[in-house]
């Protein structure tokens, strides 16, 4: 069964002692402070109520009083999760989780704390009320529901059941309801593949974290060594605290395979500038900026699954984003990656960096005018044909072939025909700077279009596109000055990486 289902059992008489057990731990650990209640809530609290296996406590405190209390917890090692979402209810991972728990530390007086309360003291009290939310759940866990979903879907009976404890305002059982749905949180995603699918994080997903990310393979081109257990249960605690928030910007979500966990994909949307926001008319408008990650264990890779579930991924999000992959050069298997869910590499700087003691060189793909003027040579060749129109080669077609940028650079060695050539690399289709056959990266795409404007009225007077014809002639002619040379025409340069980038579809 996956990690995020809910499993609902048959009460438990032993949950009220394991409450009482809890609860002493967490009076000596707040002893020096003026706590007004420890309460068991939740459907663990209610004698005869199915409920999920975990020991639900709200600690009552003063508003006065939260901040000391908050600190004493995290001094005895409890990890703060802040409110998920829930107004004056301040959410804790206890270490021992030995029976497993929730802890929360309520503010006295306020909504979520009538709210646990009262539920608790009428289900205890209206045995109909509390088989018809026992049937509830029980039907809801059998049918293998997630977590976010069991909520939204068992929120009118709750809502029933508070309007019975009369402890709420309209306005009050609104904001609970509105609450209780999923928001910006997802459910199952499915991905079209059978078994393989998408969902938020769990506390139970530290172990499957660390196994993931402990692996020397998986962080290999990471600037962090593998996680450790500590670093793993606050990364999973750090992406479960910033699910509810609203809007999200940071999504995170766990692939699992056939009930298995095999790896995570998640991206961080930047907030808008403070010109976007002023001007709200135009933010429907502006594709916001957004890193895209994904990790997979090496032995589900090479099946197709990443791909599946990274493309699943991107359909949740909402635009306009503009998605960014870094990779680390020598990463060929996310370069890969990347270039079958349809991104663009659009630079790779060049420099000397070291990465967990190795050093590497890498060099920048070239513009597409230093490509033009470097890069292709006519050649004879003992084939008769260009690769694109399948005519053959004649003095006004001539066979042209790309040669390597640096020493060490692999160049393909397709041949095309010059004119033919000349047409591909100044379209606008997304893979003009690649060869169009293998896919090889030629060029930097150009980032003015007034250079690929120029090239193309070239060939409308019926000039051809000498090989000769220099880079400094291109930017003269738009009237741009001349630097080194060469005009740089790349973006988004990021020391040591690649940068790849797509703007999803809505």
């Amino acid at each position: 069964m996956p990690s995020g289902n809910v499993i609902v059992e048959q009460y438990n008489p032993s949950w009220p002692s394991q409450f009482e057990t809890i609860k002493s731990s967490l009076s000596s650990y707040l002893a020096s402070l003026s706590v007004l209640s420890i309460e068991h809530v939740g459907s663990t609290s209610v004698p005869g109520l199915a409920a999920k296996p975990i020991i639900d406590i709200d600690i009552i405190v003063t508003r006065e009083n939260l901040q000391a209390a908050i600190d004493c917890l995290k001094v005895n090692r409890f990890m703060y999760l802040g409110e998920l979402g829930i107004q004056d209810r301040h959410a804790f991972q206890d270490p021992n989780q030995d029976p497993k728990r929730n802890i929360y530390l309520c503010i006295d007086g306020a909504t979520q704390t009538r709210n646990h309360l009262g539920v608790r003291d009428i289900l205890r009290t209206d045995s109909e009320l509390r088989n018809e939310y026992a049937r509830v759940k029980m039907e809801l866990s059998g049918k293998g529901t997630n977590i976010v979903e069991y909520i939204e879907a068992k929120s009118p009976i709750l809502q029933k059941i508070l309007r019975e404890t009369g402890l709420l305002s309209e306005k009050e059982l609104s904001a609970i309801n509105e609450a209780n749905r999923k928001g910006g949180r997802f459910g199952v995603v499915q991905t079209g593949r059978e078994g393989l699918v998408l969902r938020e994080f769990v506390f139970a997903d530290e172990d499957a974290f660390l196994g993931l990310e402990s692996i020397e393979e998986v962080v290999r081109y990471q600037t962090w060594s593998p996680r450790t257990r500590e670093q793993a249960k606050e990364l999973v605690a750090e992406i479960i605290r910033n699910a509810p928030a609203v809007p999200r910007s940071h999504i995170e979500l766990a692939v699992e395979f056939k009930g298995t966990f095999i790896g995570r994909v998640g991206t961080k949307i930047a907030e808008s500038s403070a010109t976007e926001t002023l001007n709200m008319s135009t933010m429907n408008s502006i594709p916001r900026r957004a890193d895209l990650w994904f990790a997979f264990l090496p032995s589900y890779q090479g099946k197709g699954l990443a791909t599946e579930a990274i493309n699943a991924f991107l359909l949740l999000l909402k635009g306009p984003l503009e998605l960014e992959i870094e990779c680390d050069p020598r990463n060929l298997g996310s370069m890969k990656m990347a270039d079958r869910l349809g991104f663009d590499k659009i630079s790779q700087d060049e420099g000397v960096f070291e990465c967990k003691g190795e050093h590497q060189r890498m060099a920048p793909s070239p513009s597409l005018g230093h490509f033009v003027t470097h890069n292709l040579r006519t050649i004879e060749t003992t084939l008769k044909e260009c690769s694109i129109c399948k005519e053959p080669f004649d003095i006004a077609h001539q066979p042209v072939q790309r040669i390597a940028s640096h020493d060490h650079e692999n160049a393909c060695s397709h041949v095309f025909g010059q004119s033919c050539l000349e047409i591909w690399i100044t379209s606008t289709n997304n893979n003009s700077n690649k060869c169009p056959i293998c896919r090889c990266v030629w060029f930097n795409k150009p980032q003015h279009p007034s250079i690929t404007a120029v090239l193309q009225n070239i060939m409308l007077e019926g000039q051809s596109l000498d090989m000769s014809y220099s880079v400094q002639s291109l930017i003269q002619s738009l009237g741009q000055p001349v630097n080194d040379g060469e005009r740089r025409m790349d973006i988004y340069i990021r020391q040591i990486v690649s940068i790849m980038r797509k703007v999803p579809k809505l």
